[in-house]
């Protein structure tokens, strides 16, 4: 059996402003957040217990999740990065976990995962994918074992940020990077190459192109906006190529384009391109 473990807990730097709403978890793609996407997905494939670990802004995640029954929380007072992953430990047996970072989206190949697991019988196996952009930590592999990181970004494999790992490496995840367990006991584990989408929300910028790949994933028209529940836009305003979270009324010939709206407001008589549109402050992007 398969459970997971989702990596819901960062401080959410990298997204600031926008992780001054909310966590990155709970950012919408196309009106659903991130969070939510993963679960069904996982639900799809028949993995629905597991575990959240839970820091920044921790009382909305979990209010979000409210009645997910199947899940257990590790609420963090102190970031512990991997070393999180080692509570589950007891709760596996024999059972595998699907590690999955909470700010990143894509379809999870969980049937690969477990054949190349049992078919290589090795502790575990990591999703990559090609990155010519040379902004990700580079994996050392040969043919398809993991063989360490490289000490600086290069174009080559990098980490999807999905793993599936026996509990013979959980159970001994006591540094700070997973990674460095792998190296510490010279675990056999071997890598999954991924060629679909993957959506990085990390910053506001990767978060604003995702929604709208996301959107032609889905088959939507990708021009529009992206518009979660209850945004209501006069007929005398025009919003083009916007991000907008729940909560929203723009009223009264405003004029807003390529732009990030993060909810609970009214916007009135306003002229804004290229902001993140807050109700506290005006930020450019």
């Amino acid at each position: 059996m398969t459970k997971f473990f989702l990596l819901a807990a960062g401080l959410g730097k990298r997204a600031w402003p926008l992780s001054l709403i909310e966590p990155k978890p709970l950012f919408p793609l196309d009106g659903t957040p991130l969070i939510k996407l993963i679960l069904d997905q996982l639900a799809q494939k028949g993995v629905d217990q597991g575990f959240i670990n839970l820091h920044h802004k921790a009382e909305s995640i979990a209010e979000f999740l409210k009645g997910y029954d199947s899940i257990t929380f590790f609420h963090e007072a102190n970031l512990s990065g991997s070393k999180i992953l080692n509570k589950a430990a007891e709760f596996l047996e024999e059972d595998y976990l699907l590690i999955i970072n909470g700010d990143v989206f894509l379809d999870i190949p969980l049937d690969c995962l477990i054949e190349k697991l049992d078919q290589s019988k090795s502790d575990g196996v990591l999703l990559v994918r090609e990155d010519k952009t040379k902004m990700y930590s580079s994996l050392k592999c040969e043919q398809d074992c993991y063989k360490g990181v490289e000490s600086y970004p290069s174009a080559g494999l990098m980490y999807a940020g999905v793993a599936l790992l026996k509990n013979s490496i959980i159970s001994r995840i006591y540094e700070q990077n997973f990674f460095q367990t792998l190296g510490k006991y010279n675990f056999d584990t071997r890598v999954l190459i991924y060629e679909g989408l993957w959506l990085d929300i990390g910053d506001p910028r990767s978060y604003f192109q995702s929604n709208f790949l996301y959107k032609k994933h889905v088959n939507k028209n990708h021009d529009l906006n992206s518009l979660s529940e209850q945004v209501l836009i006069s007929p005398d305003s025009i919003v083009k190529h916007t991000i907008i979270w729940g909560n929203t009324r723009i009223l009264n010939k405003t004029r807003i384009s390529h732009s990030i709206i993060t909810g609970n407001m009214t916007l009135d008589q306003l002229n804004y391109q290229h902001k993140i549109i807050t109700g506290q402050e005006v930020y450019n992007f």
